[in-house]
């Protein structure tokens, strides 16, 4: 199940919650980094703003999601762009991709595998002439 936590646990509370979590799915933050030194698989989100390649987790069930722009990283608290590309070329069905793919290796030694599981999308390409 997806539970937000957001403003209501103490930092013992998130290390511990994501100590059993299966997966977390989270912006460039503490979170994700708490995440991979708990051992709990990831997919971060960044946006434009900072270099994923410096401040991501690091770790073998680390996916970082990003497109690709040329104006990055802007380092800037508003985006000029009329659509925040950095964060809306993001689809949901990326990230569920990513974070199906970590998750596979638990799934596989259960008898059926989730329906959405099976019919998942993968990640659209980025083109930078888009913006």
């Amino acid at each position: 199940a997806v539970v937000d936590h957001t403003g209501r646990r103490t930092l013992a509370q998130v290390v511990a919650l994501l100590a059993g979590a299966e997966v977390c799915i989270g912006a460039d933050s503490a979170v994700v980094h708490l995440a991979t030194a708990v051992g709990c698989p990831v997919v971060a989100l960044f946006s434009g703003t900072n270099d994923a390649q410096v401040w991501r987790p690091w770790g073998a069930q680390v996916r970082v999601l990003q497109a690709l722009l040329p104006c990055q990283p802007c380092h800037r608290q508003h985006c000029p762009l009329p659509d925040h590309p950095c964060m809306n070329w993001i689809t949901p069905q990326q990230v569920l991709h990513l974070a199906q793919a970590l998750l596979k290796p638990h799934w596989e030694g259960c008898q059926k595998l989730p329906e959405f599981l099976l019919h998942s999308p993968g990640p659209r390409p980025y083109n930078a002439a888009d913006v």
